[in-house]
């Protein structure tokens, strides 16, 4: 290698590792930005009493017989910060042919519910004229909520 060579070389090799301690400063210089937001969330909560200090669980229907229906009152309380829309469905039908025979409906008509507002909802289960060969039934109510 060529004398000068070694010499520029030598000379950058100092040159970089000189400026290493300054550069790591640079690199390791945080600024820090403070944020605030809000989250929007959406969620209900189904409750048996009026105070809702009771959580729903689950309902017992009674007996029933052909052709007749019967009703149960629960409360929902919004537990979101945004306002939201509420569908009911049902599922896991026990046993399965049950749900040709058994209806379920509600009376909520709103187009939201608002955050954490509480409503009186009525579930109405209406039971065919032509159901045969069901002694016991269970499903599941979903009610989704969506902001």
């Amino acid at each position: 290698m060529n004398k000068y060579f070694k010499i520029v070389l030598l000379l950058i090799v100092i040159a970089f590792a000189t400026s290493l301690p300054l550069a790591g400063r640079l690199l390791l210089n945080i600024f820090q930005i403070q944020t605030t937001g809000k989250i929007n969330a959406v969620g209900i909560a189904v409750y048996s009493d009026q105070a809702a200090t009771q959580p729903l669980t689950s309902i017992n229907w009674g007996e029933l017989y052909a052709g007749a229906s019967t009703t149960k009152q629960v409360y929902l309380v919004s537990l979101g910060n945004v306002p939201a829309n509420l569908t009911l469905t049902s599922g896991n039908w026990n046993p399965p042919t049950a749900a040709q025979y058994l209806t379920v409906t509600w009376n909520y008509t709103a187009p939201t519910i608002q955050p954490q507002q509480k409503i009186c909802v009525a579930f109405t289960l209406t039971v065919s004229n032509q159901i045969i060969d069901i002694e016991s039934f269970s499903f599941t109510l979903n009610i989704t909520a969506t902001g």
